[in-house]
């Protein structure tokens, strides 16, 4: 299981990373990792997040922080 925290949809640094997990996709599905990516942004904006740069694996929305916080 690869579970990464991130800032914010769409910033620089946040794109870069979300991609790199979408370029290594294959190879981390062939070690039988699932990718999750975790950030207080809106489902809604998860959703553009990962249609705009064809992202192949689960973002969640931790809105109050909960999450993140533990």
């Amino acid at each position: 299981m690869v579970i990464y925290f991130y800032p914010k949809d769409d910033s620089l640094g946040c794109t870069k990373q979300a991609c790199s997990f979408r370029d290594q996709f294959a190879v981390l599905t062939d070690a039988d990792a699932m990718i999750i990516g975790i950030s207080a942004q809106s489902v809604k904006s998860h959703l553009e997040f990962a249609e705009k740069h064809r992202l192949n694996y689960t973002l969640l929305s931790d809105e109050d922080n909960k999450v993140r916080k533990l």
